[in-house]
């Protein structure tokens, strides 16, 4: 048999490191048609055949970026798998699949040996490194993709000077309810969700256009640090106990924020909400919550129905 010819399969035994990195090629984009990078971990992996191995990804999926000269990775948040598998440039039904080879998953026999996004990169640096890939600049400001305009415009309303929507109605917790007893300070975590619709007619026209709700729900994920005095008298047999806690000083973190009426789209990275979280916790300043600061705003969020039709 001429052997010339024969394929060699000598990675057909190698096996695969659960939670190893490997590195996808997304759809083309640019002017160029430059390919998007994207990175994600491995769960299991499953030979096809020789030569031909299926790799099953993790639900969460990282864009490569630049930052001054390293690259880096970004966690990505799609609201469907079809966005999802768009973005890969993937088209096999069901579970969230690819096939290793050079092509799909450049250096995979680099990077299968990380488990961290940093040191899988830091393997392939030099090898992609003027390579034909798009890569965005981690200087991007917020506003780059459909959904985080929307998101911003909802925050520059609710929390800022803006009215491009309003406040219909929110629940949020009480921050008296996240006081530990016999603590004078503590670190927790909570959330709000504030109801509003958009009412700027550009906006309005553009979800129109994109069949989106103009109404829709904002959620926060919120890490509070309080610090907070407390006073108690046990009375005697003419005065009932007595006591009290209040809150004296109050720093919120945005963990995380959302809306529920707009869809994430391909352009979408998560460092593009960091000002617009920056927003939120700034306006909370003085305040000791949520429901704190919409009660004491000086803009009114009540009586809308009577201009619109809900």
């Amino acid at each position: 048999m001429n052997m010339k010819h024969v394929k060699s399969y000598s990675s057909i035994n190698e096996s695969v490191l659960q939670n190893g990195i490997v590195l996808i090629k997304g759809k083309p984009r640019g002017k160029d048609k430059e390919k998007m990078l994207y990175a994600g971990h491995v769960m299991s992996s499953a030979e096809l055949r020789p030569g031909a191995t299926m790799l099953f990804m993790s639900d969460q999926f990282y864009r490569i970026i630049k930052e001054g000269d390293r690259l880096k990775g970004v966690k990505i948040n799609w609201r469907s798998e079809e966005s999802l598998k768009d973005s890969l440039n993937l088209k096999s039904p069901g579970k969230i699949s690819i096939v290793k080879n050079n092509n799909k998953t450049p250096y995979h026999w680099k990077t299968l040996k990380e488990t961290t996004i940093s040191q899988a990169l830091d393997r392939v640096r030099d090898d992609i490194d003027g390579s034909d890939y798009l890569f965005e600049s981690v200087d991007q400001t917020a506003g780059g993709s459909t959904y985080a305009k929307f998101v911003k415009a909802a925050v520059d309303s609710i929390f800022g000077g803006e009215k491009k929507a309003v406040v219909l109605s929110w629940t949020a917790t009480d921050a008296m309810d996240l006081v530990e007893p016999d603590e004078d300070s503590t670190v927790a975590e909570h959330e709000a969700k504030i109801q509003f619709i958009f009412i700027d007619p550009s906006l309005v026209k553009e979800l129109e256009e994109m069949g989106a709700s103009t109404r829709g729900d904002l959620y926060l994920e919120i890490s509070s640090n309080l610090t907070y005095s407390s006073w108690y008298d046990p009375g005697d047999y003419m005065n009932p106990p007595d006591g009290d806690t209040e809150i004296t000083d109050a720093e919120h973190e945005i963990v995380d924020i959302s809306i529920s009426n707009v869809e994430y789209d391909a352009n979408f990275v998560e460092f593009e909400l960091n000002p617009i979280k920056k927003t939120i916790s700034t306006a909370l300043t003085g305040s000791n919550d949520v429901d704190d600061f919409l009660i004491s705003s000086p803009r009114s969020y009540t009586n809308f129905e009577k201009y619109f039709n809900i």
